[in-house]
């Protein structure tokens, strides 16, 4: 068996979640002993922590951009270590005034220069650690498919269309990107916006339902909408997302709608299994031929909920993590 010690930010964050914990459960299956736990953040448990390290065949860091003085530790008492990213990471996000961050970056360029593999979220932020490290593997961001709410039959034509969108609080101005393409079609489509969120959205006259969003009944809520909505800015922040939101839009049998940029552009095969938009008309056209086709809108979301389970889920992502530790410790 290979030990391997499995180190995250915060059980809380859904990076934490969907990249580590999601998939620890699978790893004995391959023959890997894995043991996990927060990264700590007081000196004492930190200096624990290190001289523990040495006890393992390989360390898997997610995420954290650690000190220089924390990373010299990890390095020295880590016989192999995995550094794993799946967000820009290395700059401020699109909430900032500006997205230039030389801490971050200075600290990003250190661990990947230190770590024996990276493992990144998708291919522009594989090619961001290649130009510091050239043993990058591209690992999307795993979602269940298995034993979770399906959409099961398509929208009633007498029925009002369900927009949703989900996600947490700091993403929530992306759908402001949408909200004038909304208000022009809410004379003519009957639609009700469905947020799912830790907070609420707000927009004079439509008609929005906000949902507290909630691990165990997220699932069943999505799987509930008829459209699954993931706008956003193209900026170098967005470039490094890894289209979760379309992801889990598609395990459920929802037909995505996403912008035309970054890693969407990957998950998202445009016409077939899902919608891509680039202009406020082209999102129109989008919403009106979902509400006029809906049989060919739920035949859609069967195809990307296939996809998604041949590509995307934690059966197949764990698998390819796994043979990953595997190759680095053989």
């Amino acid at each position: 068996m290979i030990k391997a010690k499995f180190l995250y930010q915060d059980k809380n964050l859904p990076s934490s979640r969907i990249r580590v914990l999601n998939l620890l459960p699978y790893m004995n299956d391959y023959g890997i002993d894995a043991e996990v736990s927060s990264y700590p953040k007081s000196m004492g448990e930190k200096i624990k922590l290190f001289f523990s390290l040495k006890n393992f065949d390989v360390v898997f860091l997610q995420k954290k951009l650690v000190t220089s003085f924390d990373l010299y530790f990890i390095r020295k008492f880590s016989k192999k270590l995995i550094f794993d990213f799946d967000d820009a990471i290395f700059i401020n996000d699109d909430r900032a005034n500006n997205f230039e961050n030389k801490r971050k970056e200075n600290r990003f360029k250190k661990i990947i220069e230190k770590s024996d593999v990276i493992i990144a979220g998708n291919p522009y932020l594989s090619d961001r650690a290649k130009a510091f490290n050239k043993n990058v593997f591209i690992l999307p961001s795993a979602v269940f498919t298995d034993e979770i709410p399906v959409k099961i039959k398509s929208r009633n034509t007498n029925e009002p269309l369900i927009l949703g969108w989900v996600g947490g609080g700091s993403n929530l101005h992306h759908l402001n990107l949408v909200i004038p393409a909304l208000k022009q079609i809410s004379d003519k489509i009957p639609f009700i916006l469905r947020v799912i969120s830790n907070e609420k959205f707000q927009s004079d006259g439509l008609k929005i339902e906000n949902i507290k969003w909630d691990l165990k009944t997220q699932d069943y809520e999505i799987s509930l909408f008829d459209v699954g909505l993931m706008p956003i800015p193209k900026n170098p922040w967005t470039e490094g997302k890894c289209s979760y939101k379309a992801l889990q839009y598609m395990a459920a049998g929802v037909v995505p709608v996403a912008t035309r940029f970054g890693f969407n552009c990957h998950v998202i095969d445009d016409k077939k299994d899902g919608f891509l938009f680039d202009s406020e008309e082209e999102f129109i056209k989008i919403i009106e031929f979902i509400y006029d086709n809906p049989d060919i809108a739920y035949e859609m979301g069967k195809k990307a909920r296939e996809k998604v389970i041949k590509n995307y889920s934690v059966n197949i992502i764990s698998k390819k993590l796994a043979e990953i530790i595997i190759s680095l410790c053989s």
